[in-house]
């Protein structure tokens, strides 16, 4: 290759002063997205379009990524594909600092006042963790230029490396005070802050949209920033902003289905799903995305065919909720017992998804074996703390009462139902303005007294009636069950003209009523 001119990045990677094919390749690369900058580099040399300047930048990139990978021989490689360019030099000098370091402090030295090429030298021994060094370079560079925003950068590189982050911050918004449209320190600090105060991060990536609006990478940050902070509604809405530019890379389907999943957009995660798996069919995210999403769009037959290919190999990268909804495909296809070894499978792998001790007991209690379902909620309201609610409460009470009314042993039928008993008075206590405790309290007493001797349940019955008829969208069914009660108790107690009260309350809400008609006609 001819002899290149030895241009300074100052012009070409950061400030995007000349637009050039690689342009797209280089804002990955200051994101840090060293895949689909790779993925682009490699398809313009491909091309045979790039100018010998433009060739040679390309290669300096692909040697710094596969620099970052830890791919000497790959980075020398590209390096030398363009040996007189500066650039190269410095990062073929890298690869071995120890023995090049005179290279490298004769093309800083030579290079004085060209920021850029200063901005690669310190970055050399940066990347080779040579902070002493990389610090004195930076005094050296500063005195050329005190302002300069790739030198303030690297300067915030360096607290941050020490965790002194409140005042890499300060050296970043220098930086960007001496030159707004340099993208990294926007970056660095969004990345500091992502975590710890999320507003703050947004706040970098909207700086640098204002400073330079044909900037397409902020709004994929400012998605990842939001989807880290479990905000999908927010991350979906940026990075389809991202994703609308159409500068988006194969390997952005994954994380765009996942936020669209999370916000509850299953058909859209769906559909990018697919788009995504025409690309790669191996993917392992955009797998295990169609087989929680087949679920959620109630396509359950096919959800478990897809389930079933997917997870019949044990991989190390599975995760709990890989396990957890192919859980529940199983049980949509009546598979039950072969749904509960998922869910134990689940617990294996992430003991702090509390959540399935309860999908659990619901899959004993279809399978009628109520005490493992009794175990399993009673371990998820232990566990699952701010998580547990009074419905929770409630579904035990009505496992207690199915446990009591499936027995055949008296002391344990009256156990099941003492504690059912105990679990619906709390109900009741929780929610004062239910029916639904009172009324399940009143079943469960007609369980401690089946003969309706002591009238156990009256008073539970009576104030369920209370309830239910405040409510102007009563439910008739309960309501006949709580007056059907109370005319047989009131008959057997020879009260003939409170029984045919109630009787006839059930006959005003159902004028067809056998029970009613009958109990009426003997009496």
């Amino acid at each position: 290759m001819k002899k290149l001119i030895l241009f300074s990045l100052f012009a070409l990677s950061f400030s995007f002063i000349s637009a050039n094919d690689n342009q797209k390749a280089i804002e990955y690369f200051t994101f840090g997205l060293t895949n689909p900058s790779k993925e682009i580099l490699l398809n313009n040399l491909k091309t045979g379009t790039l100018s010998p300047q433009q060739q040679a930048e390309a290669y300096y990139y692909l040697g710094e990524i596969y620099f970052l990978e830890q791919k000497k021989d790959s980075a020398l490689y590209y390096y030398q594909q363009a040996p007189d360019y500066v650039f190269n030099i410095i990062g073929q000098a890298k690869l071995n600092i120890n023995e090049s370091e005179k290279t490298l402090s004769d093309i800083a030295s030579k290079n004085k006042k060209d920021m850029a090429v200063q901005y690669a030298v310190i970055k050399a021994y940066l990347d080779n963790n040579l902070i002493e060094k990389a610090s004195q370079k930076i005094a050296e560079a500063k005195k050329a230029n005190p302002t300069s925003p790739y030198i303030l950068t690297l300067e915030g590189n360096i607290f941050a490396k020490n965790k002194e982050y409140g005042k890499a911050v300060g050296a970043y918004e220098q930086a960007i005070y001496f030159d707004s449209k340099f993208k990294e320190p926007y970056v660095k600090i969004a990345r500091i802050y992502a975590n710890s105060n999320m507003a703050s991060a947004i706040d970098a990536m909207q700086r640098l949209l204002s400073a330079d609006p044909t900037s397409f990478l902020p709004y994929r940050e400012t998605g990842e920033i939001y989807y880290e902070n479990n905000r999908f509604a927010d991350a979906v809405k940026a990075y389809t902003k991202y994703m609308d530019n159409e500068k988006y890379v194969s390997s952005d389907y994954p994380k765009y289905a996942s936020m669209l999943f999370f916000s509850g957009d299953f058909n859209k995660s769906m559909e990018i799903t697919e788009k995504g798996l025409k690309e790669d069919p191996n993917n392992l995210v955009l797998n295990r995305l169609l087989m929680y999403n087949l679920y959620e769009l109630k396509k359950h037959p096919e959800g478990l065919a897809h389930a079933d290919n997917f997870m019949k190999k044990e991989r190390k990268e599975f995760i709990a909720l890989d396990h957890i909804y192919h859980a529940r495909l199983l049980i949509e296809n009546k598979q039950r017992e072969e749904a509960i070894a998922q869910y134990q499978k689940a617990l294996e792998l992430d003991l702090a998804k509390i959540s399935i001790y309860k999908e659990m007991a619901e899959v004993y209690e279809l399978l009628e074996q109520y005490d493992k379902a009794i175990e399993n909620y009673n371990k998820f309201i232990a566990n699952a703390g701010n998580q547990v609610t009074v419905a929770d409460y409630f579904l035990l009470g009505q496992t207690y009462y199915s446990a009591s009314t499936a027995t055949t042993n008296a002391q344990q039928k009256n156990e099941y139902a003492r504690t059912a008993d105990s679990i619906f008075a709390y109900v009741a206590e929780k929610t004062p303005n239910s029916y639904l405790g009172n009324f399940w309290r009143a079943r469960t007493n007609t369980m401690l007294d089946p003969e309706t001797e002591q009238g156990l349940a009256k008073p539970y019955y009576e104030a369920a009636i209370l309830l239910l008829n405040k409510d102007n969208a009563r439910d008739v069914k309960p309501l006949i069950e709580c007056y059907r009660y109370l005319g047989y108790y009131y008959y057997l107690k020879n009260d003939v003209l409170t029984s045919k009260q109630y009787w006839n309350n059930i006959l005003e809400l159902d004028p067809k009523n056998e029970t009613a008609i009958n109990a009426l006609r003997e009496m």
